[in-house]
């Protein structure tokens, strides 16, 4: 039987603009150069002799044809990268291989790493810790924990944890500032505002958060700026002023009493935690394991942040840090 020489760099290249209805965005995954994935297309079009992408102005659409060949391709390839990492991992023996993002990594996973540990201990958690947004299934990553579900074909997306945003400070700056009676006290104090929250449309600024609290704030508040959320929990563990809390990332030292909440609002945001992984992986079983203890620990850091007391004065034996 005559086999044709199927052009196989193109193949993988047309799935990968098809997918991303995109020349630029196909390149940048397979790290080759715009032109390239063109000079692919073109030439796998004259191989099966039709054209596979409508072009227009900075744009690409999919013809019928390219339509009709574009998902079994998908799936072809999806079947061959789970059999070779099989294949790659049948005899792997090493830690679970984790990548997080650098804010729920430092604030709400690594303090609880002891703890998965008392209880799984056959579970060896390694972290990579990187804010880059990257194509899952071309990493040797076992699992990912992001922000928002995002396109996993072929992947497990399960949630675990939502958040709220909340006012909060810290006793020594409450003690400075207060009383606190309400939102509308906030106008006059020393804003931290968390620019990272921009990445996520539906998390708020300190405009949205006092506007749905009832407060008309002004288009333009003062205050120190940070482009992480991490750093401008740290301002505000400083005493610089009240920052918006993410509740997963501020839980623990709400718990610890080192930070406090200042008004009994809470703004809701619409955006999970999810956990990611292969359909088909020889870690399945840990990584199942993994997927439960997060929900556990989740509920839990719900459960401890709908409790918290609301203050108004900093309660008399709260924590008196060293610096100003």
């Amino acid at each position: 039987m005559h086999r044709e020489n199927v052009p196989l760099n193109a193949l993988r290249a047309f799935e990968a603009a098809g997918r991303k209805c995109s020349f630029a965005a196909a390149a940048a995954e397979l790290h080759v150069t715009p032109a390239a994935i063109s000079h692919h297309i073109k030439a796998l079009e004259d191989f099966v002799g039709t054209p596979l992408f409508t072009r227009k102005h900075r744009a690409i659409e999919l013809t019928d044809a390219g339509k009709q060949f574009l998902e079994p391709l998908t799936q072809s390839f999806l079947a061959i990268e789970e059999s070779t990492m099989r294949i790659k991992n049948v005899h792997r023996d090493g830690p679970l291989r984790v990548r997080v993002a650098a804010c729920i990594a430092s604030k709400w996973l690594l303090p609880r790493l002891n703890l998965l540990h008392q209880a799984h201990p056959n579970i060896n958690l390694e972290v990579t810790v990187s804010s880059e947004i990257f194509e899952f299934r071309y990493s040797e990553m076992d699992a990912l924990i992001r922000l928002r579900k995002g396109d996993f074909t072929g992947m497990q997306v399960e949630p675990f944890l939502t958040e709220e945003v909340a006012a909060v400070c810290s006793p020594e700056f409450l003690r400075r500032h207060g009383p606190v009676k309400g939102p509308e006290d906030l106008l006059r104090l020393p804003l931290i505002h968390d620019d990272n929250l921009k990445v996520i449309p539906t998390f708020p600024n300190w405009q949205t958060w006092l506007g749905a609290a009832g407060v008309d704030a002004p288009d333009s508040l003062p205050g120190h700026r940070f482009d992480s959320s991490s750093m401008a929990l740290d301002a505000a563990l400083a005493g610089r002023g009240i920052a918006l809390a993410r509740s997963a990332l501020a839980a623990r030292d709400l718990q610890l009493g080192n930070l406090l909440r200042i008004c009994d609002f809470t703004y809701p945001v619409t955006h999970d935690y999810f956990l990611v992984y292969p359909n088909s992986t020889p870690k399945q079983k840990q990584l199942e394991t993994l997927q439960a203890w997060l929900q556990l620990e989740a509920r839990q850091t719900q459960a401890s942040w709908s409790q918290m007391p609301v203050h108004g004065t900093a309660p008399a034996n709260a924590p008196v840090p060293a610096y100003d």
